[in-house]
């Protein structure tokens, strides 16, 4: 049997991430382990002058050039400008959209394979919504059927760019799971902290498609019967609430161990997910799941009593009360999914061995 020769992987990454020049941020610790996968890794990143950001070598092999644009329409031409003068043997787009269009247009233009990444589910009715994710779709639809590699994050979206488009050469990658920020030390009990019997928790930001809204609303709802339930909330963002009895706002925490180990049911009421992380880290602190049918809940949760079609609060109230009443079901349905869960994490090594390989095998096409 004879061997494939190595390939000296030279990545041209495309991006509009522009955490990735945020020194300690989690995308620039992530491009802190690409790069001991890549002989060298060039990013350029979709940006306006106004960011006001420089190139730089983030480490020994990693380059970042910012397009610098006049404005967001200007960026992908600037981009496909700048990678011209790139050598590399592999094109990968963090999305199939803006940074797809780049990555299509440099694959015709240098005879290049192209890796497309996609993380969310574009065929959900709430992503479809309006005039500039119309055109993202249609332009979507031609680098998808351009690409050598399509890596998705959900099995049902894959299916779906089969069915819809007619795209072959896709492989399911799920999101890392840092475990580190789900299992440090216990620094408190939120049952204690906030004198609840029963803790519902949401992590999430705090934006309009989370449908917050409707997880306030069940908890009115619950509180009728169970009086000594409250729901904590911890996260970030835009959308602004009225104090409420038996709800606490907490900001963003980066260590979630103690959020996860000591509250009881896990709410997710978004009316768009395109993956859902934090719904992941509960199943694997073992808690029982209450989520609307989006992202990866809908290939985890089993019990679809508690897998609700719509945000409506009272279907939510409902799956809800059926767990306080019931420890043992409870008990049984999160520990059913952090097996589950667990069966398809990866380790860090694994993981990067799967990105390392489909890069591999994409640049020899």
């Amino acid at each position: 049997m004879v061997s494939m020769e190595k390939i000296n992987l030279r990545v041209l990454m495309i991006s509009s991430d522009r955490n990735i020049l945020v020194t300690e941020s989690a995308v620039t610790s992530r491009i802190n382990e690409y790069r001991k996968i890549a002989d060298e890794l060039h990013i350029i990143l979709l940006s306006d002058k106004k960011h006001n950001l420089k190139p730089a070598r983030l480490f020994e092999n990693v380059w970042v050039y910012p397009t610098n644009s006049d404005n967001r329409f200007l960026r992908p031409m600037d981009a496909v400008r700048i990678g011209k003068k790139i050598t590399c043997s592999l094109i990968t787009t963090q999305d199939p959209f803006e940074c797809g269009w780049v990555g299509m247009r440099l694959k015709k233009l240098k005879k290049i394979p192209l890796e497309v990444q996609l993380h969310t589910d574009p065929f959900s009715v709430h992503f479809a919504g309006g005039l500039f994710n119309i055109i993202r779709k249609w332009i979507m639809k031609s680098v998808l059927r351009q690409a050598d590699s399509v890596r998705v994050v959900l099995r049902s979206v894959g299916d779906e760019l089969m069915e819809k488009y007619g795209v072959k050469n896709i492989s399911v990658l799920p999101i890392y799971i840092d475990r580190t920020r789900i299992e440090g030390r216990l620094k408190f009990d939120l049952h204690d902290k906030y004198r609840f019997k029963t803790v519902l928790l949401m992590v999430t930001r705090l934006a309009r498609e989370k449908n917050i809204n409707t997880a306030l609303e069940c908890l009115k709802k619950v509180r009728h019967k169970f009086p000594d339930t409250g729901m904590v909330i911890v996260g970030s963002g835009t959308e602004k609430f009225e104090e409420q009895d038996g709800v606490v706002f907490v900001e963003w925490q980066e260590d979630l161990s103690s959020f996860y180990k000591t509250s009881d049911i896990f709410i997710q009421t978004s009316d768009f997910e395109g993956y859902g992380l934090s719904l992941v880290e509960a199943g694997l602190s073992g808690m029982a799941v209450v989520s609307t049918s989006v992202g990866v809940a809908k290939e985890l949760v089993e019990e679809k009593d508690l897998l609700i079609s719509t945000s409506d609060a009272e279907s939510f109230a409902v799956a809800v009360d059926s767990l306080i009443n019931n420890k043992d079901l409870r008990e049984r349905l999160g520990n059913s999914l952090k097996k589950s869960i667990e069966a398809k994490v990866l380790t860090k090594e694994a993981y990067l061995n799967k990105i390392r390989e489909n890069w591999e095998k994409t640049a020899r096409k």
